[in-house]
């Protein structure tokens, strides 16, 4: 009896090593693909065409007038108004650096690299932010509950990406939470 339990919390106990080391080989794999010239230049490559996505947001943005309550009215949600014709450009510059953040934010790409590289929207990103902040808070706006109808984490990773831009700016230190 004693003999067998050994054996199955052996094998268990191989099962969980196997299972760290692949995921530890799988994440050098896709840290070492994702920083790779040719991928990280393709990155560099959308970079730029965000730049000019931005900046035409940015001038339509500061004068037209979005109406995101009437847009709710519409769309009924911020997870649908996030996805609508209105809002593609805003969509591409935040799922960038939301993308941006996530891949410093698990080592994927090196915050000083990218801070030398890609300058951070920091207009779009102040000036956006009670668009977002309604997006976040009525993305699941049909529910019942209003406690239940934001997606908290709406944007994480663009927000510390956008905080730890302007820390550094400033020579402060810079911190990911992981």
């Amino acid at each position: 009896m004693t003999s067998g339990l050994s054996t199955v919390g052996g094998a268990a106990w191989s099962l969980l090593e196997f299972a760290h080391a692949t995921r530890t080989e799988t994440r050098a794999a896709r840290v070492k693909q994702v920083t790779s010239y040719a991928s990280f230049g393709e990155f560099l490559k959308r970079y730029h065409e965000i730049e000019e996505v931005t900046e035409r947001f940015l001038a339509d943005y500061r004068t037209k007038k979005f109406d995101p309550a009437e847009m709710l009215t519409r769309y009924k949600t911020g997870s649908a108004m996030y996805t609508a014709p209105e809002l593609k450009d805003f969509r591409a510059i935040h799922q960038f650096y939301e993308e941006l953040g996530t891949l410093i934010r698990f080592g994927a790409i090196d915050f000083e690299t990218a801070f030398q590289l890609i300058t951070f929207p920091s207009d779009f990103f102040e000036e956006t932010r009670p668009l977002h902040n309604f997006l976040r808070d009525n993305w699941f706006a049909l529910r019942p509950d209003p406690q239940q109808r934001a997606l908290s984490d709406f944007g994480a990773n663009l927000t510390e990406l956008g905080n730890n831009y302007a820390a550094r700016r400033q020579g402060l230190p810079v911190s990911w939470q992981k």
